[in-house]
This record gives C-alpha cells, structure tokens and sequence, in this order.
C-alpha cells in the first residue's frame, strides 16, 4: 500500500504539488481569519446589534451602490477613507458592521481596526445582496431615486 503511494507521488508529482499548495492556502486562510477575528454574522444579529448596542455599520461599497439602497443609518467609507483614518470612534468598544463585496479588502480592513484597539468588529454574511434577499428595508438616496424616475418618464416617450 505504501508502496502504491510513493509510486504515484512520484509519476504525479505536479498534481501532489498542486494539492500542497492549495492545502498551505487553505491552513493561511483558516488562521487568518482566526488571528484577526474577522467574525461573520446574519441579518437578524446584524438586526439585533444595530437595536440593542447601537452599532455602526459601516458600508465599503462604492458610492453608486450606496445610493442604490443602503441599510439606515449607515455610513459609506471608502479605502481613502479609512486610510485617513477618518473612522475613529471614541469608544473602542463600539460595535462596528462592515457591508463588502471584496473579502480580501475586508480583512485587511478589520487588521487596521484591530491594531487601533477596536473589539467589536463584524462583517455581514453575504452583504448588501444577502440582505435584499432576506426582503429586509433599503434606504435609497434621493438623488437615485430621481435619476430612475427621470430614466422612467424618458422610455415613456
């Protein structure tokens, strides 16, 4: 039986390669996540920490999106933004929600607010998408909404 095992590691020794370096990938994610405590959580406990311990939520989306539809309340930053670390909130105990479509840029994110001190940080389970799915209310800029209704008396034409 070992002896079938070597002898196939060494005919296929780009796809044992291949499977090690995925594994390694894997193992970095898994702790990564785990170091940084990048905590994913639902609509309804995103619900619940916006009622009972006022939390932030903070929407990374472009600004387009944003006005799209938004959770309320919410405050859109962009990378710029956080770089010049205009999200400082006086207590570090604040529960601070992130709304994301790029998961690399979040993680890094969260390791930037966890360096400053801050405990209480969380990322919404499948975004703004998961979201409107769950037919959950979406606040809609008013500029957007004009820009539909003009949109929609222009195909009326």
């Amino acid at each position: 039986m070992i002896e079938a095992i070597i002898q196939f590691i060494l005919q296929h020794p780009l796809i044992i390669i291949t499977w090690l370096i995925l594994l390694v990938i894997l193992i970095f994610h898994f702790l990564y996540d785990f170091y940084y405590r990048i905590k994913f959580i639902s609509n309804d406990e995103v619900i619940y920490f916006i009622n009972k311990c006022n939390a932030k939520i903070i929407d990374l989306r472009n600004s387009c999106d944003y006005e799209e539809g938004h959770i309320i309340n919410s405050i859109n930053m962009t990378l710029d933004d956080i770089k010049a670390k205009k999200w400082k909130f006086s207590d570090k105990k604040q529960y601070i929600i992130f709304i994301h479509n790029n998961g690399f840029l979040i993680r890094r994110l969260i390791r930037k607010f966890h360096i400053a001190g801050y405990q209480n940080i969380y990322v919404l389970k499948e975004g703004i998408l998961g979201w409107e799915k769950a037919n959950l209310p979406l606040i809609k800029s008013e500029q957007h909404t004009n820009k539909r209704r003009e949109r929609l008396i222009k195909e009326e034409k």
